[in-house]
């Protein structure tokens, strides 16, 4: 049998062991979490109407273009407001999802101005 000491020592090591690892490993979504996968989301839409909308009319572009321009500054707001909210992890994957999204729109309009 562990004695006392031994017995609140062993309780010590496992309590802190488990606040460590909520520490380090995040508590779940967050209010910021909700909120830039929202944008994303939307963000994905508005690349999506982008596409369609400047594939039927070059001529809109510009437009289009400033809409675009417009989330990125959105983008810039929001992950430093709602950044320090995350867990590396989860600002990673947020951010390779915009990249990601801005990869898909860059390559469009530079086919669509090649052509």
């Amino acid at each position: 049998m562990l004695n006392v000491s031994k017995k609140k020592f062993l309780v010590q090591v496992i309590v802190t062991l488990a606040l460590l690892s909520l520490a380090l490993g995040g508590c779940g979504d967050t209010k910021g979490a909700h909120l830039l996968s929202a944008f994303l989301a939307d963000f994905s839409a508005l690349i999506d109407e982008y596409q369609a909308a400047v594939k039927n009319d070059k001529s809109k572009m510009a437009e289009w273009d400033a809409k675009i321009k417009d989330m990125n500054q959105k983008w810039i707001e929001m992950r430093d407001e709602h950044g320090d909210d995350l867990t590396i992890q989860h600002m990673e994957k947020f951010v390779q999802q915009y990249n990601a999204l801005m990869a898909k729109h860059t390559e469009f309009k530079k086919k669509t101005i090649s052509q």
